[in-house]
C-alpha cells in the first residue's frame, strides 16, 4: 500500500529561506506472521511486561515490542561486524553460540 504525503523542505539562512513543497510516496511495510520457538519463561516475562506497560505513557503492544527488539539486535550485530569485532557476533544474547 502506498500513501502520498506533502513534505516541505526549506533551504537557506534564517533571514530568507527558500521553501519548496514536494509530494512524496510513503510505502507501508507489509506485515507477516512469524512463527518460531522461544524460551517459555522469556516469553512470559515479556508478556507480563508489555501488559503492565500497555497504558500511558508507553502504550506497548507485543508485536511492536518484538519488532523493535529484533531491529535493535540486527543494528547491534551489523555495528559489531562493521567495527571489526566479528568474533563477538557468534555469541548471540547470553553467550550461547547458535545457528540462526
Amino acid at each position: 500500500m502506498t500513501m502520498r504525503t506533502n513534505t516541505t523542505v526549506c533551504l537557506g539562512g534564517s533571514q530568507s529561506p527558500t521553501c519548496k513543497r514536494f509530494m512524496t510516496k510513503v510505502r507501508k511495510s507489509q506485515r507477516v506472521t512469524a512463527s518460531f520457538r522461544v524460551d517459555k519463561a522469556l516469553l512470559e516475562e515479556m508478556s507480563i511486561f508489555v501488559r503492565d506497560q500497555a497504558g500511558a505513557p508507553l502504550y506497548l503492544e507485543r508485536g511492536s515490542f518484538i519488532e523493535h527488539a529484533i531491529r535493535r539486535e540486527l543494528d547491534r550485530l551489523r555495528f559489531q561486524i562493521q567495527s571489526g569485532d566479528a568474533r563477538e557476533v557468534g555469541s548471540i544474547g547470553n553467550g550461547l553460540s547458535r545457528r540462526i
